[in-house]
């Protein structure tokens, strides 16, 4: 896969485009002979599934322990890390990829001398973007199918769990990929030497850890109400829709989204020359992606901490709490930010009348606009 900084960005579409009416369903085909019915038992379709990715389930949970070398209560709290309960690993539902992985991840402990709060941190971050990514990839397969048969969710389910083995030995190639990708981009980002991130930053802080970003936070205005008499099949692309444009934007500028929650999306910037245009972007009214769809949004420049894929600190709380201030399609930012925008063309500062930033105080927050709207 080519990483392009234009992906999506000609192929985007108003949010308020109505969607085509939804079809009256057709009966539903009968179920396939080869489907897991609902009366199986979760570990047999587990090892069904198994089989059908090319594993044969035939170990038990002591075996791993054994043949990885592993204590037993390594192995136990590997799997709890990936999600799966213990109560559920009775049994012979292990395979050779199981003690393999298990195999890999005791090398990988000793080559790197990882202590037990790593080891946990790595592979709960792996099973929880894996499960996570699962279930995405059967959803969209699962609308897919509603709308290429017309017929009902609950068919195409079962239609899905029919097809899904075969389906993931694919996709899995697609996420390895994927994840080679995300890497060279993280490596990429942590291994250029640290350089003066802005005009106005001093060399200290370009030299204290952690290292400062742009953290952006975005929301609909009046999400609730807009989307309160949505059916649930419109909700539903809506939601999608939104959140794909948003990405692409966010994207296509050079920040990364970091997560959606609901209907808000925080993302950061190696840069505020990177951050302040996607933040435009995002409120501004006319854009090709967010077009009728007001948004708000907030962003600061400042240290954060991550962990855990995510990033925590005051300057991600002050990003949030300006986004609820902010009025309708604007930008604000806080003094601090502002000042280092000062002198910048293409942007216009208007300070706002003093507002009460919850949790953290009087402030007068800055309205960032583009120079040509300004004009």
């Amino acid at each position: 896969m080519r990483v392009s900084a234009q992906t999506g960005a000609q192929n985007r579409v108003p949010l308020t485009q109505e969607a085509a009416p939804a079809p009256s369903h057709a009966p539903d085909p009968p179920l396939q002979s080869g489907y897991f019915p609902a009366a199986t038992p979760p570990m047999a379709v587990i090892q069904r599934a198994q089989v059908a990715m090319g594993d044969e389930p035939k170990y038990d949970i002591n075996d791993l322990a054994e043949q990885s070398g592993l204590s037993l209560k390594m192995v136990e709290d590997y799997w709890l890390w990936l999600g799966v309960p213990i109560h559920s690993i009775q049994g012979q539902m292990f395979t050779d990829f199981d003690i393999e992985a298990l195999v890999d991840l005791k090398k990988l402990i000793e080559s790197e001398q990882l202590g037990d709060t790593t080891i946990a941190s790595l592979v709960r971050s792996v099973g929880h973007t894996g499960e996570r990514m699962a279930s995405w990839q059967f959803e969209a397969l699962v609308e897919n199918t509603v709308q290429r048969l017309n017929i009902t969710d609950a068919a195409a389910r079962q239609i899905v769990a029919e097809r899904f083995p075969q389906i993931a030995s694919e996709l899995d190639k697609q996420a390895k990929h994927a994840y080679r990708v995300a890497a060279t981009r993280v490596l990429q980002r942590n291994s250029e030497p640290l350089q003066e991130m802005n005009r106005s930053v001093s060399k200290r802080a370009a030299d204290n850890l952690p290292t400062p970003w742009a953290v952006g936070f975005a929301d609909i205005v009046g999400f609730t109400k807009r989307t309160a008499s949505m059916q649930p099949e419109r909700l539903a692309t809506y939601i999608r829709d939104y959140e794909t444009r948003t990405r692409d934007i966010v994207t296509s500028g050079g920040g990364r989204v970091v997560k959606m929650v609901g209907d808000a999306v925080l993302f950061l910037a190696d840069t505020l020359e990177a951050g302040v245009p996607i933040a435009l972007e995002l409120a501004d009214p006319n854009s090709s992606a967010m077009k009728e769809t007001p948004m708000r949004v907030g962003m600061v420049w400042g240290q954060v901490v991550q962990r855990f894929g995510d990033v925590f600190g005051s300057r991600v709380n002050l990003a949030a709490r300006l986004t609820d201030i902010a009025t309708p399609n604007t930008l604000y930012v806080d003094p601090g930010t502002a000042a280092l925008l000062v002198g910048y063309d293409q942007y216009s500062l208007s300070v706002m009348p003093e507002a009460q930033i919850q949790g953290l105080g009087l402030m007068r927050p800055v309205k960032v606009i583009p120079t040509t709207v300004a004009a």
